[in-house]
């Protein structure tokens, strides 16, 4: 791909003053607290941060440049289907707000694996599913590195493997100096940049093209508007069935996740820590619109200048459509096409930034936290940056590893998500549901869904069908548009033959590559999230039922679901201890044989703004 140079001196201008925020911001927040403690700033769960902040924080970690350029990609590329996704991501931000919310926040617990060690009895459960959502973090921060690396080098021809170091680099050295409080701040600006970024393009393409039902009528030529997707088949890519169920076990992760709890934790009131997750549900959906509607006019425009620019030879990958779009639709409005390039570093250096604080944290608070007990302050401060530099080289290093792994971006990030996830959601609903579950059906389940999920993952990268995408726009006016595209006529190539690999644009040498082959290794990648939750849950659910007799501790009711919590109360005759929290009353039960002590703690830990009354009283 010859360099486009599209990016002009305003455009890096503007680039520049937005990567400056976060940074300047996290100069401040660690210059006015260099004398807080270590806890307060890298290891957040202090109640400070209003319901505003916090709301946004955590809708711009995981909407992040993933989404900004996978998303809009991916409804160029296969349809509309994909937006139905954040349909589930909705669902599963509403089942948090009445499952984890009410379970984790009256507890006064910060992480999800506090609550695992607590709900199993098990130090090691604890440590497992951390290591696994380590890994599965340092995953997804690599490819999170892609999206700005991939657009600068279709805007000024810089190759993306530099620009993944210096990305890297960025984000970790902003994390190093200001710890959550200055990235939680900076999320609002980023997700502001976001949504400006997207109004502008989706704007400029209907005018471009004529008005917004010009627009729809190209995409719906070129088949971006099909949602009549109802096969419940799951090796067809996306339908009904695949996008909701799937997108919203895969979302349960980010629901449930360490970052989210941590999160939420820095709200005081439950009744706020509630409409947060209600709240985030809706704009998840809101998102999608926009994806949906970005994905669908970049079709139109492309359609509409009949040039498809990968097979013009103007960009090498499928996932470079969007910011090529970008950068194209508005050459002729300085800044602008830098302002979607600065909303693509910037939502990267949020994630990242994220990223490697929560695995930093996981690493001192869940593993090492015992052994690091005997150190001073001063010194787990240190240490604490060490790790925080440490996993910033991996990341860096993964967005190599991240490039070669299949699909649109967006599939890469539900890929790994749905295979090490999964496996963290399903232990977490096993003993949130399950009186019965213990320790060993916890890890059996856990270790056997990463297992399949990864049998599934391989199988489909090395034998898995292609999926055939949609036709392209028409590219016979490339040239008459070269001017537009800022390229010599030399430059572009004819079209490729008609077998080409959706990312790469690479000729597939199989005869029938999008024929299918075993079953298995054919299902779409959205349901890798709901198999790796089923599989941990009922493995877990016989595992522990055969393993009952070797664990004779109760599991104490206030760490299940209030409803099973309440069937509890009903049947059991030993020690109970019932946990009702309503609007303004709480209501402590409990027999002789139980802690008054423990009770009044309980009772301690409950938010002021949230009960005005306390009733507590002895039944014999």
């Amino acid at each position: 791909m010859e360099s486009n140079d599209l990016l002009g001196t305003e455009d890096i201008v503007v680039i520049m003053a937005c990567l400056a925020v976060p940074l300047i911001k996290g100069i401040i927040f660690a210059v006015k607290e260099r004398l807080s403690s270590v806890k307060d700033r890298f290891l957040p769960g202090e109640r400070i941060d209003s319901l505003a902040t916090v709301t946004i924080s955590i809708f711009a970690t995981y909407m992040s440049a993933v989404t900004l350029m996978g998303s809009p990609t991916d409804v160029y590329v296969f349809g509309c289907m994909y937006a139905v996704n954040h349909i589930g991501f909705g669902i599963a931000f509403l089942i948090g707000s009445f499952t984890v919310v009410p379970l984790l926040h009256p507890l006064g617990i910060s992480s999800v694996f506090e609550y695992m060690e607590k709900r199993y009895d098990s130090l090691l459960v604890r440590q497992f599913f951390v290591m696994v959502t380590v890994i599965m973090m340092m995953f997804f921060m690599g490819i999170s590195l892609l999206p700005p690396a991939l657009g600068v080098e279709v805007g000024a021809g810089v190759d993306y493997s530099l620009c993944i170091i210096i990305v890297g680099s960025i984000a970790t050295f902003y994390t190093l100096i200001g710890g959550l409080k200055s990235f939680v701040w900076t999320d609002a600006f980023l997700c502001s940049l976001m949504f400006v970024a997207f109004s502008v393009l989706i704007a400029r393409v209907t005018l471009t093209v004529g008005g917004g039902n010009s627009a729809l009528i190209l995409a719906e030529a070129g088949g971006r508007t099909d949602f009549n997707q109802i096969s419940p088949d799951p090796r067809d890519r996306h339908t009904w069935w695949g996008t909701v169920l799937g997108g919203t076990a895969f979302w349960l992760f980010f629901a449930y996740s360490q970052s989210t709890v941590k999160r939420l934790s820095g709200v005081k009131s439950l009744t706020s820590v509630k409409l947060t997750m209600v709240i985030n549900g809706f704009l998840v959906i809101v998102y999608g619109a926009f994806v949906l509607g970005l994905g669908m006019m970049i079709y139109a425009f492309f359609h509409y200048k009949r040039c498809d620019p990968l097979k013009a030879g103007l960009i090498r990958n499928r996932n470079q459509t969007p910011p090529f779009f970008a950068l194209v639709a508005m050459k002729d409005h300085p800044g602008i096409p830098g302002l979607y390039m600065a909303a693509l570093f910037s939502s990267a250096l949020c994630t990242v930034s994220s990223g490697i604080n929560s695995m930093a944290s996981n690493t001192m608070d869940e593993i090492l936290k015992k052994p690091l007990a005997k150190y001073s302050e001063l010194c787990r401060f240190f240490i604490n940056k060490v790790f925080i530099l440490f996993y910033g080289l991996v990341v860096i290093g993964l967005g190599f590893v991240a490039i070669g792994i299949e699909g649109t971006v967006a599939q890469k990030i539900i890929t790994i998500v749905g295979a090490f996830g999964s496996p963290v959601t399903g232990a977490f609903l096993l003993g949130a549901v399950s009186l019965k579950a213990n320790k060993f059906g916890a890890l059996v389940g856990g270790a056997a869904s990463i297992a399949v999920n990864l049998w599934l993952v391989i199988g489909m990268h090395l034998h898995g069908r292609k999926i055939r995408p949609l036709p392209g726009p028409p590219s016979d006016m490339c040239f008459l548009n070269a001017t537009l595209f800022s390229v010599d006529n030399d430059s572009m190539t004819s079209e490729l033959p008609s077998t080409v690999d959706v990312v790469t644009g690479e000729v597939d040498p199989g005869s029938d590559p999008y024929g299918f082959t075993f079953f298995m290794y054919d299902i779409s990648y959205v349901w890798y999230g709901v198999i790796g939750v089923l599989v941990t849950f009922f493995v877990g659910l016989v595992v522990s039922m055969c393993t009952s007799r070797y664990v004779t501790k109760e599991t104490d009711p206030l760490l299940v679901f209030r409803i099973f919590r309440q069937c509890t109360a009903k049947v059991s005759s030993t020690k109970m201890d019932v946990y009702e929290a309503e609007a303004e009353t709480v209501t402590y039960t409990f027999t002789l044989n139980s802690d008054p002590a423990d009770v009044m703690n309980k009772i301690d830990n409950i938010d002021g703004d949230d009960v005005t009354q306390v009733q507590y009283s002895t039944h014999l």
